[in-house]
């Protein structure tokens, strides 16, 4: 049996939680699927999650040299935030107006 995913998802699980205050439960009910993507350095890995609320999201884990950086690539229901002793679903940040626009 390929350990490969299991390791995948097992990095996936343990980069997210580690950025979580104590007490402050995950953002996701479940990864689904999760995979390392290149070789080498350039190696990432990309995780297929449930949210709290049923949606589904995309995180991509990026190696540094302190262990992995994650960002989420995919997030339909919108940006999430932990208010009020739970996870919710709040507007996305307006983006600034390019130097010049306004």
């Amino acid at each position: 049996m390929n350990e490969q995913p299991r390791m995948a998802q097992a990095t996936v699980r343990e980069v997210l939680l580690a950025c979580l205050p104590p007490g402050v439960p995950p953002s996701f009910k479940s990864i689904d699927h999760a995979s390392f993507v290149g070789r080498g350095r350039s190696r990432t890995i990309t995780g297929n999650l449930t949210m709290f609320d049923g949606e589904p999201a995309v995180v991509d884990l990026t190696p540094w040299a302190f262990g992995w950086s994650h960002r989420f690539t995919s997030l339909p229901g919108g940006d999430v935030s932990f208010e009020e002793g739970q996870w919710t679903r709040v507007p996305a940040l307006a983006s600034p107006a390019p130097k010049g626009e306004t």
